[in-house]
């Protein structure tokens, strides 16, 4: 599951194909944060 999390606008939940196969994963962003907002840049341009 990848999640981005913002202030102002609303968040983002993303449910990927291994958390319902069994293998949960969580990536969690939060916007507010400057080096988590430079990794999620760059991951999802």
């Amino acid at each position: 599951m990848i999640i981005i999390l913002y202030r102002i606008k609303p968040s983002i939940y993303q449910t990927q194909l291994t958390d319902f196969i069994g293998l949960e994963s969580i990536e969690k962003y939060d916007m507010n944060v400057p080096k988590d907002y430079r990794i999620a840049r760059k991951k999802f341009r």
